[in-house]
This record gives structure tokens, sequence and C-alpha cells, in this order.
């Protein structure tokens, strides 16, 4: 499958997620590779392109739980897999056919 921004639009929306239309788009583009990718590693990548992401104290953005959740409900909906949920990070694999 190839990921859409307008599949993951409306998930984000279903879910109010604080994800823009722009986020969306780099995390489409990174999840089509089919590769595993570490939601905390994708979440730093965007806060860098983004400078107005603020931070947690423990260093962490603040987009990295929705990144989190809207992976995990496109497992839930067998939209690729989460190969690992922890507390130090979330990997996400996108099936592509």
């Amino acid at each position: 499958m190839v990921y859409s921004s307008i599949l993951l639009i409306r998930i984000a929306n279903e879910l109010r997620l604080r994800l823009s239309d722009q986020m969306i788009d780099y995390i489409v583009s990174r999840i089509n590779y089919g590769h595993a990718i570490s939601l905390l590693d994708l979440s730093y990548e965007i806060s860098e392109r983004d400078r107005s992401i603020k931070f947690y104290s423990t260093g962490r953005p603040f987009i990295y739980a929705d990144i989190c959740l809207l992976c995990d409900e496109l497992a839930k909906r067998n939209h690729g897999r989460m190969l690992k949920k922890s507390v130090t990070d979330c990997i996400y694999i996108g099936d592509i056919d």
C-alpha cells in the first residue's frame, strides 16, 4: 500500500491530533519507503524543519506522542505494523506492496 496524506489527515482529524498537513506530508514521505523507522527520530526531524514545535522537559518534541498514536492507529487498521512500543521509542514499518 502506498500511503496518502489524505488517509493520514483523516485519521489524525478523527483522533484530534496536533499534526499539521505539512507534518503529515513529511510522515507519509518517510513511511512510504517501507523501512522500519523510529518515531522519536521522526519527531526530531520534523521539529528541526518546524522550529515552532515545543519540547517536553525530557527533550522530546510535543508531536512525538501524536505521531505514535497516528502510527498505532494505522497498525490497528492493518496499514503497517508497530514493531516496538516502549517508553523509550516506538518503531513503525509501513507495508509497501
